[in-house]
């Protein structure tokens, strides 16, 4: 037993008392008993004095306790770490968001001849840090960052845009937009964004999402301005995530029906050039020629359909049509019956593929590997493959990349590393099958305050000197089931720890590793985290997950 073992384990004092009533609802012939119905009445004076006890309860057995102050200064230490996430590479240019020790909010940062400039500091727009940044997109050259802003943890974005070279933000803004990005055209004229109409005074956080619109915003004008591209009226509950395709020719709508996989996905001309006024892409999409039929690719919410990069009339899509674990298709949209379908990456029946990009030459492909993410280099054949080596297992957040470029740029996080910005390139690919230290992913930059070769991101903890290690077991009717066993290296678990074990099996959420600062503190004590992987999630496709929802959710309690 290590050495804070005993000292950590001192028992609660007695709970308090919890009243029950006779409750039974009957579900389908079947009664069920409901004990603590009452306390679903969060204002009854029941439920206050049931509130008040237990937070007397909590206070009792904290205060005092030696132990809670050393806690205390090892969550803050562990929590005040650097974190790089949210890459974006546009025109040669890597942009990332990072938050440093001391920072409330990450500041959003671009790489100039190798260095980080600090473009725009959320710290600076509220005193008690209720304003913050909640996405941000660049414009394609690189003269814009439209940024989305939200206000008290509110849903509801406000976008502004700011000028790179000029330091400062243009004056229009755009208001009422919820669940969405901002998708630029091609001349940085303006961009797309999905919005909501205004709720009434009062009203903001209680208006139900429908009736969801898709404008394009000229970022010149006042948004009372701008072109409403797309809407469907006749079905007020669908959501919209466009983008365009490179080449400027198509817009692309993903359509979402609240939390469902599948989706549909429509194909919007962008008109060419005419004479006249409308000689911009924005303008051109409220001319006549913008009403041209759009193509409805996918119509008929039977699987999901994500749009990777196109060359032509030959549109690449990730998709799960009878693919639970997903793969690779070519479309013709001039052809796009499913007999003319060309698989381009065929299903892994038991890996799945998480994320597809085009790089220069090549694919970079993200799929999960027994419950963390391996990142591989295709050729554009897909006939052959390169994987790439980070520090430990962990799990790839998000990738910038860009279809002209073979540079590329990955977040990634593991139990006990926060995220990082790791880079490479798919020109090496070629030297890797010789030289395995070109596999390995390179940090963007060191930070320059007391850095530590062993840290590079002058983190406050050692992340070797934990163990992590992946277990399985068998649930009742034989499943195999994966759990990560997570504890400093120095302790021993022939003998009885201290464990915290989490699991959640459900909603195809999956748990991969990934950085929480306050896990550190209690595996610096001498601690054991095990996170086990139930079935409901999506660790391994949607068989995982469907083995664990409606008439199968008694396997998530038994695994």
């Amino acid at each position: 037993m290590s050495k804070n073992q005993n000292a950590d384990a001192a028992p609660p004092r007695s709970y308090p008392a919890v009243k029950t009533v006779e409750h039974i609802d009957n579900y389908h012939g079947v009664d069920v008993l409901d004990p603590y119905r009452w306390l679903e009445d969060e204002q009854s004076e029941d439920t206050r004095q049931f509130i008040n006890a237990q937070n007397a309860f909590v206070a009792s057995n904290l205060n005092g306790n030696p132990f809670v102050e050393e806690y205390k200064k090892l969550l803050k230490k562990n929590f005040d770490v650097t974190t790089q996430f949210a890459p974006s590479y546009k025109n040669g240019v890597l942009y990332f968001q990072e938050r440093k020790p001391g920072e409330n909010q990450p500041k959003l940062y671009r790489m100039n001849n190798g260095q980080p400039e600090m473009l725009i500091d959320p710290n600076t727009w509220s005193e008690d840090g209720t304003i913050s940044m909640s996405g941000y997109s660049v414009s394609p050259k690189g003269h814009f960052i439209a940024v989305s802003v939200s206000e008290g943890g509110s849903d509801w974005r406000t976008w502004r845009v700011f000028d790179i070279e000029q330091k400062s933000y243009l004056k229009n803004e755009v208001k009422w937009s919820k669940f969405s990005d901002a998708t630029w055209l091609k001349d940085e004229s303006g961009f797309l964004y999905n919005r909501y109409p205004a709720p009434k005074e009062g009203e903001e956080l209680a208006e139900a999402n429908k009736r969801q619109q898709l404008f394009v915003h000229n970022i010149r004008h006042d948004q009372k301005e701008d072109i409403l591209v797309f809407e469907t009226p006749e079905q007020p509950t669908w959501g919209f995530d466009p983008t365009f395709t490179e080449d400027g020719k198509w817009m692309v709508i993903h359509i979402w029906d609240g939390t469902d996989r599948r989706n549909r996905v429509y194909l919007k001309p962008v008109p060419e050039p005419v004479e006249g006024p409308a000689r911009r892409p924005l303008d051109r999409l409220g001319t006549a020629q913008a009403q041209r039929p759009i193509i409805k690719l996918f119509d008929a919410f039977d699987a999901g359909y994500f749009y990777v990069h196109n060359e032509g009339n030959r549109f690449v899509f990730q998709t799960d049509n009878d693919a639970p674990n997903m793969r690779v298709i070519a479309v013709d949209v001039t052809k796009p019956e499913p007999s003319n379908w060309k698989e381009l990456l065929a299903e892994d029946k038991k890996n799945p593929l998480s994320s597809i990009k085009r790089v220069k030459d090549g694919w970079l492909v993200t799929k999960m590997e027994d419950v963390h993410d391996e990142l591989v280099i295709f050729s554009n054949d897909f006939a052959k493959s390169w994987p790439l080596a980070f520090p430990s297992i962990g799990s790839v957040n998000s990738l910038a990349t860009d279809s002209k470029s073979a540079s590329f740029y990955a977040s990634w996080s593991s139990f006990t590393n926060p995220s990082q910005l790791f880079e490479q390139s798919a020109e090496s690919k070629d030297t890797f099958e010789t030289n395995e230290e070109r596999k390995k992913l390179r940090t963007i930059y060191e930070p320059s305050s007391s850095m530590n070769a062993v840290t590079p991101m002058n983190l406050p903890f050692l992340p070797e000197s934990f163990s992590v290690k992946q277990e399985w077991y068998a649930s009742k009717d034989g499943t195999q089931i994966p759990m990560f066993i997570i504890h400093k290296k120095d302790v021993d678990l022939t003998q009885p720890q201290k464990t915290l074990l989490y699991g959640y099996g459900g909603f195809n959420i999956s748990l991969p590793p990934y950085f929480k600062s306050h896990r550190i503190a209690w595996l610096e004590r001498g601690n054991v985290f095990v996170v086990t992987n139930l079935r409901g999630g999506n660790e391994f496709g949607e068989k995982w997950h469907e083995a664990g929802m409606l008439h199968n959710k008694q396997n998530v309690f038994d695994d």
